[in-house]
């Protein structure tokens, strides 16, 4: 009864159905905020408090308060014809016209100058910063207010940037064969953090302009010097636009698919269409309820999770309404009037499409109870997703059937029985009338029926080589970043770049914290200079076994 309620007043009332659809359309639209606002960006806090990187991280945090550098952005600067290596133009270049610019973009004040406001930042906004001038090395200690799409309004992005002058780490940004040398700026972000993003961005166009201007002018790159940018934080950028890129190109490539289909099967464009609306208007509303649930601290979302959740509803979404115009177009082949079929397709399938969304759902909402926060939360969001697309699908879908009565079968708007196809002359119409799809069908129904035992020992043996495969393979897996990128990507140049002159890591090195009660790290003699030694050389002495490329103490 509860479907056939529904079916009726869909008939009866869909005009009101889609107008409330729109309306909560707008509505959501308008009062949720910015998607990238209430996101949670980074790593850390997605991992379970007990884990190892998380108590170090708090552990460093703590020991060192005033030391907040969490991703690098990196420049290599390299030539590599001749035999000399870097030549002093080059390195003058780097101190006179690199360095000094880099300052600008992060808002940080020169060596040797005064701290002051700069007026200038890399965060669409401006920036004040004040720190202490040191030789070679800018470490700030004042607010810098950085202003970008979804960071907090005052937040002080890079802390410092160390180059070949450092009085500390210069030396080891000089590569052995002395062919390259890198600019490092350290980060207070992790690195999938969307705050770096116009800082790695306006570093990089940077680097573009200086790739740009032709050779002898002012600005241009020494003959035979070459620039690339590369760091945690860029790595970080490019998988994030990467992943943008994807999602888009999976919506689109569902859109054309679902639009070819409908149209080879009943070739009727409006009938394409309608699948698109409703999905389109399930994943808006439902990513934009999200939000607000994500500002009003219902639900935590993570950057990234509208990917999973716009793919998903996509597919689910053309999946239900596929499922319920076929049963629709079956209804009016069978001589019902359309507020007959709509009522009959809801009255029948309804209770079909709710279970095996709600199956879906719950195996999927199952991921709430995972320890690590991204997961938790895929599970919370996706869940929400399917449901609303589910009942986008039984309201919404019939609702725009209703209205558009027989043209939504435009050309073809007459009725005929559900076996039977119009001639024609093309392969489709040749096709459909040697109806393949109903014979094998019911060919595949006679087989379970007489064999059933033989039909489950074929789809064992079919199956069974993937399950094998999956079970032999299941720990072949990759955490590399580089990776799951192009190798178009900025990143991987410039890291396959430093790779060439700098140990493997160079740009995103591994960072050790000893702590030992009642020594004294300050001064490094004696006791606790033996102690770091001495771990530093077993280091070494098993840096094959540990899969290390170098140690730096």
């Amino acid at each position: 009864m509860l479907w056939k309620r529904l079916g009726d007043l869909t008939a009866r009332h869909a005009l009101l159905i889609v107008v409330a659809w729109v309306v909560l359309l707008v509505i959501s639209v308008k009062v949720a905020p910015r998607w990238e606002s209430v996101v949670a960006n980074g790593e850390f806090a997605f991992l379970p408090p007990n884990s190892d990187s998380v108590v170090a991280n708090a552990a460093f945090r703590e020991a060192f308060p005033d030391d907040q550098m969490r991703s690098t952005v990196v420049l290599i600067a390299r030539r590599e014809s001749g035999t000399d290596g870097l030549l002093s133009t080059d390195y003058d270049f780097v101190a006179q016209q690199v360095v000094p610019e880099l300052h600008r973009i992060a808002g940080l004040p020169l060596p040797g100058q005064e701290p002051e406001e700069t007026g200038e930042t890399a965060a669409e906004g401006a920036a004040a910063s004040e720190a202490p001038a040191a030789a070679g090395s800018t470490e700030s200690e004042g607010p810098v207010a950085a202003t970008a799409a979804g960071s907090k309004s005052r937040q002080q992005i890079v802390q410092s940037i160390a180059w070949f002058e450092d009085r500390k780490v210069g030396e080891l940004l000089v590569s052995e064969d002395r062919q390259a040398t890198t600019i490092v700026l350290w980060l207070t972000t992790e690195f999938l953090d969307q705050a770096n993003v116009p800082i790695v961005n306006e570093v990089a166009k940077f680097v573009e302009q200086m790739r740009r201007v032709p050779s002898g002018q002012a600005g241009s790159l020494p003959a035979g010097l070459e620039i690339a940018i590369s760091g945690s934080a860029t790595f970080g950028r490019d998988m994030m636009d990467e992943s943008r890129k994807s999602a888009k190109s999976t919506e689109d490539w569902t859109v054309i698919l679902v639009i070819v289909l409908l149209i080879a099967i009943y070739r009727a464009p409006a009938l394409a269409f309608i699948p698109l609306v409703t999905v389109g208007v399930a994943t808006a509303v439902s990513k934009h309820l999200l939000a607000i649930g994500a500002q009003l601290g219902i639900v935590s979302l993570f950057n990234g999770i509208e990917t999973y959740v716009t793919v998903l509803v996509y597919g689910a979404g053309v999946d239900y309404c596929l499922f319920l115009i076929a049963r629709y177009r079956e209804e009016l082949d069978a001589g019902q009037t359309i507020e007959e079929s709509i009522t009959g397709t809801l009255q029948r399938i309804g209770a079909a499409l709710t279970a095996s969304a709600g199956t879906v759902m719950c195996g999927i909402g199952m991921m709430y109870f995972a320890q690590f926060g991204k997961f938790s939360q895929a599970g919370v969001a996706i869940t929400f997703g399917l449901a609303v697309c589910l009942l986008a699908s039984l309201t919404l879908t019939p609702a725009i059937l209703r209205l558009c009565g027989n043209y939504a079968f435009w050309p073809v708007m007459t009725t005929r029985p559900a076996d039977t196809f119009p001639a024609g002359r093309g392969v489709l119409a040749r096709l459909k009338n040697l109806r393949l799809l109903t014979l094998g069908w019911q060919r595949m129904g006679v087989l379970l029926e007489s064999r059933p035992w033989a039909a489950w020992l074929g789809s064992m043996a079919l199956l069974l080589p993937f399950a094998a495969a999956g079970v032999i393979f299941f720990g072949d897996l990759s955490y590399g970043l580089l990776s799951e990128l192009p190798k178009t990507a900025a990143s991987v140049y410039g890291a396959e770049a430093a790779q060439k002159h700098f140990p493997a890591g160079e740009v995103s090195p591994i960072t050790l914290m000893i702590e030992a009660e009642g020594l004294d790290f300050t001064t490094m003699q004696g006791t606790s200079f033996n102690l770091i030694r001495e771990f530093t050389e077993r280091l070494v002495t098993q840096k094959d076994q540990l899969g290390l490329d170098s140690v730096r103490s």
